[in-house]
């Protein structure tokens, strides 16, 4: 009989002798295995432990050496250099944040985002109706058009890189996947920065900056819960008025704007709106849900329209905004939703780095969308809004 055959015929008759006899036994083993692992060269006592049959021993020993690592470069050896991502460190409300809603796609329904075969799009858009009306008896029908024209999304191209270590992505369970996951999360942090706000240049021109001059009503300087309410009001009425269907009405404002509306009590001493905004919050706030469809089901609303909260928008003050308007008139063209590839070099300081040599990988995330609003005065916005809890 081999020695390896030996010490599991041995191992299997102190287990038959009862959980007494067993006391001891996993420390003499892997001190049998370290003292193997001397004349070993290059094995590690767990490989050692391994080769004499005591698997479970050598099972334990690889798992506390795993929890005690502390690794290299980009990294494991801070929260914030990615020490985070090793799994004991994992939890529920760090994936949760991975995954949350980007607030405008959280708004926009599915009909409104469309995938661009090419580079441009033009996409069409009513811009009369035909008239209609009744007639007497044998009168004749009188002919009358509707108006088109159309809107133009041109793909604008948004990339996010990131380098890792490989020591990371190897000891760290599925941690490409999460890595993966926050460079997207990153894209749609800047994706919601652009639909909102959007520069003129090189990226998307965001809805805030489409809004008509005529939609843009400036907020009562005197903020209580009368004027709040009847500045909210006001915008709602300004697309109301002119007719907006509103199938996807939403507001759109800073949370502590938000948080001053959930407080906001009136003379008598209730909080209107508390329980409509707190009513399904986990949507309202674009935040996670493991069941996204009864998510979806649940909504807060505040006056009976959608609301979503972001940080994006400026801080209440002089360039306080709330934002309203129907949804459904904003769309969002796909060439590329995402793509991750994987490359062996990357700049920094203009200077062409090789990631190989350093045990690194490059992961780098690629998009190319862009947005428009078919029809502009279907969105109102408050202006220096000064709302804050």
């Amino acid at each position: 009989m081999n020695l390896r055959a030996a010490r599991r015929d041995h191992a299997k008759r102190m287990q038959d002798a009862g959980p007494g006899a067993n006391l001891g036994i996993g420390l003499a083993r892997c001190a049998l295995a370290a003292l193997a692992a001397r004349w070993k060269v290059g094995a590690t006592v767990a490989e050692i432990a391994k080769d004499l049959g005591f698997d479970a021993e050598a099972d334990a020993i690889d798992r506390r050496q795993s929890a005690a690592r502390v690794e290299k470069d980009a990294s494991e050896q801070t929260v914030s250099a990615g020490g985070a991502w090793i799994p004991e460190l994992f939890s529920r409300e760090f994936i949760r944040a991975l995954a949350q809603l980007p607030t405008i796609r959280s708004l926009v329904p599915p009909s409104s985002i469309l995938e661009m075969s090419s580079e441009t799009m033009t996409v069409p858009k009513n811009s009369t109706l035909p008239t209609s009306y009744f007639l007497t008896e044998n009168q004749q029908a009188t002919k009358s058009d509707p108006g088109f024209g159309s809107v133009s999304l041109n793909t604008k191209k948004m990339a996010t890189e990131c380098v890792v270590s490989r020591n990371l992505l190897s000891d760290c369970v599925n941690a490409d996947q999460y890595i993966r996951a926050i460079m997207l999360r990153s894209a749609s942090v800047r994706e919601d920065l652009s639909f909102l706000i959007g520069a003129l240049g090189g990226e998307m021109k965001g809805v805030v900056s489409q809004v008509p001059s005529g939609n843009q009503i400036a907020a009562n300087a005197t903020v209580n819960f009368t004027n709040c309410v009847a500045d909210l009001n006001k915008i709602v009425s300004k697309l109301e008025d002119a007719s907006v269907p509103l199938m996807n009405g939403g507001f759109v404002m800073h949370p502590r704007s938000k948080s001053l509306l959930w407080t906001s009590a009136t003379g008598a001493g209730t909080v209107p709106f508390e329980e409509e905004m707190h009513d399904g919050n986990d949507a309202a706030d674009g935040s996670w849900s493991d069941d996204i469809s009864d998510l979806l089901s649940r909504r807060g609303t505040l006056l009976g329209y959608q609301w979503r909260k972001t940080t994006q928008l400026p801080t209440p003050g002089a360039g306080g905004r709330v934002l309203f308007g129907d949804w459904s008139e904003f769309i969002i063209g796909e060439r590329i939703a995402m793509e991750i590839d994987v490359d062996s070099t990357y700049i920094s300081g203009g200077t062409t780095q090789a990631a190989l040599a350093r045990d690194q990988v490059v992961l780098r995330l690629w998009r190319r969308i862009d947005c428009a609003v078919r029809h502009p005065e279907s969105f109102a916005m408050l202006t220096g809004v000064t709302w804050t809890a």
